[in-house]
């Protein structure tokens, strides 16, 4: 039977679990873990806006804020699942060389598995400590956003209340300015009205001035007539009475002529 070389691959550091099945991912720095441990890794990362780095080695693999490149994995094509008989594995797997094999490179094997245990399961309780105190600070910071909010309510209620004061004393000022404006309009409506009564008045009065005074030219034209005409009536009269007394002295001399 021919032999074959089978290749361990390295257990998932996040999951620890070698019979998690062979969808495996690897990074860009070498290291090969689950696709749903190392996609849990990274989404968890992002979320908290953190950096996602190899739980390995950490080397960063993404750079921490939403903006950032996406980490970059790569998948394993190709792999399968083999069942060895532990009763032959030599038949399989070649044998292990004697320095590996030694028991002071075991221990330190164990030793090192240990470690990386209570790694994982201190970096879980970390994370876990840090999530509370993050859920703390959130609920936290809600509360005092809320009462700040409230805060900020009641004083823009206050400042519309003031703004709606000012409003009115605005519209107040402008309605006595309104009425002003309209009395003061009512007044220049009668001033206008008197103002043409008085123009007519003194046009009136203008015109009968004139009236009267061509009356009392008429007058003095009819008067200076009157005396013309009495004084030529009274010089009618005066020549025929003067013709009377010359003509009864021409008798009175004709007589006293004729008695001589």
């Amino acid at each position: 039977m021919a032999s074959s070389r089978i290749i361990i691959l390295p257990v998932c550091a996040i999951c620890q679990d070698d019979q998690a099945g062979a969808d495996i991912l690897a990074t860009i720095c070498g290291h090969l873990f689950h696709s749903a441990c190392i996609r849990q890794w990274n989404n968890r990362q992002l979320l908290c806006r953190f950096p996602t780095n190899c739980p390995s080695c950490n080397v960063t693999l993404r750079e921490p804020g939403w903006q950032s490149s996406p980490a970059r994995f790569i998948k394993l094509h190709g792999l399968s699942e083999r069942v060895v008989d532990g009763q032959n594995p030599s038949q399989l797997i070649n044998p292990v060389p004697e320095e590996v094999s030694s028991p002071g490179i075991s221990e330190r094997l164990d030793s090192l598995e240990e470690k990386m245990k209570l790694s994982s399961a201190a970096e879980g309780s970390s994370w876990i400590n840090i999530w509370k105190r993050f859920d703390g600070f959130s609920k936290q910071e809600l509360e005092q956003r809320t009462a700040n909010c409230g805060k900020l309510r009641i004083e823009h209620v206050y400042l519309m209340l003031d703004n709606i004061e000012l409003e009115m004393d605005r519209l107040g000022s402008l309605s006595d300015s309104v009425r002003a404006r309209s009395q003061a309009q009512e007044f220049q409506r009668k001033y206008q009205v008197l103002k043409t009564e008085n123009d007519q008045l003194l046009q009136q009065s203008l015109e009968k001035d004139r009236r009267i005074e061509e009356l009392q030219s008429t007058v003095s034209r009819f008067v200076g007539e009157k005396d013309s005409h009495e004084g030529a009536e009274k010089a009618s009269q005066v020549q025929p009475q003067e013709s009377i007394d010359m003509s009864e002295g021409l008798e009175c001399a004709t007589s006293a002529e004729r008695l001589e």
